[in-house]
């Protein structure tokens, strides 16, 4: 399958499926703030690795996901997916990360950019229907937007803070 046409199942897909509003108070700009995510969670309270619950409640959206990340960058090694819609997060470092992120923005909208701070230079990058490489150690958030934007991120998340890392 073409990474056109799986883009544009994964935004039909994304479009049927009611997302929960977001409990990430720390990231989000929006009370109406929807995501979740898929892959290998940090469960809180007990702070331990498990497989999402998402996983079996969205099984194909969680499968188109794999695919198209599999077609873009078939080497690229990730824990977590994490599928976010109608926000623009704010300036925030992901701390349990390690290695590259990479993510995509779907959907009929205009603005939306992300923007990265690396320390020497704040990188503007237009994630609308295409993957963008980032480091999400770094301070990163997104512009203000109009429309229905989806955003996609796959990462690789630190367990138990001890850099263990666990692939899909």
């Amino acid at each position: 399958m073409s990474e056109r046409n799986i883009k544009q199942l994964v935004l039909e897909q994304l479009r049927n499926t009611k997302i929960p509003k977001s409990d990430r108070k720390n990231i989000s700009t929006s009370k109406d703030a929807r995501g979740f995510a898929l892959g290998t969670v940090l469960v809180r309270g007990i702070w331990v690795p498990r497989q999402s619950k998402n996983n079996a409640k969205y099984p194909k959206l969680y499968e188109l996901l794999t695919e198209l990340i599999a077609l873009y960058k078939p080497n690229f090694k990730y824990s977590t997916i994490q599928v976010n819609y109608g926000f623009a997060c704010k300036k925030h470092c992901d701390k349990n990360n390690v290695g590259p992120s990479y993510t995509i923005s779907l959907g009929d909208f205009d603005g939306g950019e992300l923007e990265v701070d690396d320390r020497e230079y704040v990188t503007t990058y237009v994630s609308k229907n295409r993957f963008i490489k980032f480091n999400g150690n770094n301070e990163h958030w997104v512009l203000p937007f109009e429309g229905e934007r989806y955003s996609i991120v796959y990462f690789t998340h630190t367990f138990n803070g001890r850099n263990k890392k666990i692939y899909m």
